[in-house]
């Protein structure tokens, strides 16, 4: 039996986390993860709202946690920290000695509330699944469970499975022997297991869905052999039951050559594209994988881009980048349409002089306006 543990409040000694309303959301906006190097040792971390096409940015978020060791933005992902509907986050704030701690932010009210001890978050529509470990422990090590955004006691995830991905109310999960597909019922019966996905992501985590035909596909970066030689893939998985898998993107050659990194689907269901990253020591592209035509095209940026994502409506990406240089901070994000290359706007930029890096990007679409 495991035990759950205690759920003080384990945050940085700098402060708990600062909310700033964004007031009522509508339309598509653009979320990003910006941090500042601070010369005491911690790292100021601050989450930037602008509506997308505008540059209006706004601090929504901001807290302090250590620097070194630290990974930001958690491996999940900016996307997998907002709540299903976009006005909330959920952040894992790690501190120097004792695990982190998890708060959920109201985007839009700027109300800030803990959860209790925990780091990496991943939030979908059956709640919340986070790990709680030692910041010194290795990466994965520790316990995993899933709590109600409005709080409770949590539910551990048996066989120390790490929480990678919600689809609806379905966990995608990372375990020793490869990814699971792991659908919550209660404490009693436990987390059954309609589908296994050998031969998982190394390294990636991981994994992008979609729905389709009442199935769910996962397109899932993969890495196998050793570091000398080693075959790269990205494969279109279909679950539940014996499912389908496919093989999209493949390549050969060593682990520092080239890796598919982050593949995204296109938001539009109309249009079968992956948004991925293709980099190694031969260099850094963001490609964009055509299913319906059988092309594997290099999407248009300024700059190498870091981290990517697509627009609400799937015909534009937003990215991290530094339009001058290929290596060292992203110190731009920008949104462009990839294929032609037009439309090409800059959405937030780092303070001249100031020492700052964007992390993470994420779009998202709000809708019409809630009634007051």
């Amino acid at each position: 039996m495991v035990t759950a543990p205690p759920t003080q409040s384990t945050a940085n000694p700098l402060g708990i986390v600062q909310a700033m309303p964004l007031g009522p959301l509508s339309g598509s906006w653009v979320i990003a993860l910006r941090e500042t190097q601070q010369v005491d040792g911690y790292v100021r971390v601050e989450v930037i709202a602008t509506p997308f096409g505008i540059s209006s940015p706004r601090v929504a978020v901001s807290f302090v946690q250590p620097s070194g060791g630290v990974n930001l933005p958690a491996p999940n992902g900016i996307g997998g920290q907002l709540s299903p509907d976009g006005r909330s986050i959920v952040l894992g704030v790690e501190g120097r000695t004792r695990g982190g701690e998890l708060f959920v932010v109201d985007l839009e009210m700027g109300r800030a509330r803990s959860l209790g001890e925990g780091v990496m978050p991943v939030w979908g529509g059956a709640g919340i699944a986070f790990q709680r470990r030692h910041p010194t422990d290795v990466y994965g090590a520790g316990t995993s469970w899933i709590i109600d955004p409005a709080g409770g006691s949590p539910t551990h995830i048996p066989d120390d499975a790490v929480p990678l991905l919600w689809h609806r109310d379905s966990l995608v999960v990372a375990t020793v022997t490869g990814l699971e597909i792991r659908v919550p019922a209660d404490a009693r019966s436990g987390f059954p297991i309609p589908a296994k996905l050998d031969n998982g992501p190394v390294g990636e985590r991981p994994v992008s869905d979609r729905a389709a035909s009442g199935v769910t596909v996962l397109a899932v970066p993969t890495f196998t052999g050793t570091d000398i030689a080693a075959t790269h893939r990205i494969e279109v998985v279909s679950t539940p039951g014996a499912g389908t898998r496919e093989t999209v993107a493949s390549a050969e050659g060593s682990f520092l050559e080239t890796r598919f990194a982050e593949p995204r689907w296109n938001p539009n269901p109309e249009v079968r594209q992956i948004l991925y990253r293709r980099e190694g020591s031969r260099g850094r592209a963001l490609r964009i994988l055509d299913l319906g035509g059988g092309r594997d095209l290099v999407a248009t940026t300024r700059g190498v881009p870091r981290r990517a994502a697509w627009s609400p409506d799937g015909e534009q990406v937003v990215y991290t980048t530094d339009p001058l240089t290929a290596d060292g901070p992203a110190t731009q994000v920008r949104s462009i349409r990839p294929l032609s290359g037009r439309d090409d706007l800059l959405l937030l930029e780092t303070e001249l002089g100031q020492t700052q890096s964007f992390r993470d990007v994420a779009s998202f679409d709000y809708g019409p306006p809630r009634p007051p």
